[in-house]
């Protein structure tokens, strides 16, 4: 690998269970991951469920259809 970060680990470990996102631009990523966090009740613009706060709302109604 050629990524400055990580060019030198021999092995590197997860404690906890982890979930990779990946795609190509615009397939529809944080679409999807703004509607889980909604849908759990998170705010889609990141932060804790606390933490409600809003620039301005662009993210998707498909949080509606659980």
């Amino acid at each position: 690998m050629n990524i400055p970060a990580i060019k030198y680990l021999n092995s590197f470990a997860f404690s906890k269970p982890i979930t990779f996102f990946s795609g190509e631009n615009g397939t529809g990523k944080s679409t999807l991951l703004e509607a889980l966090a909604i849908a759990s009740g998170f705010n889609a613009e990141g932060g804790t469920k606390h933490m409600n706060f809003s620039t301005k709302d662009s993210h998707t109604d498909l949080y509606k259809n659980h």
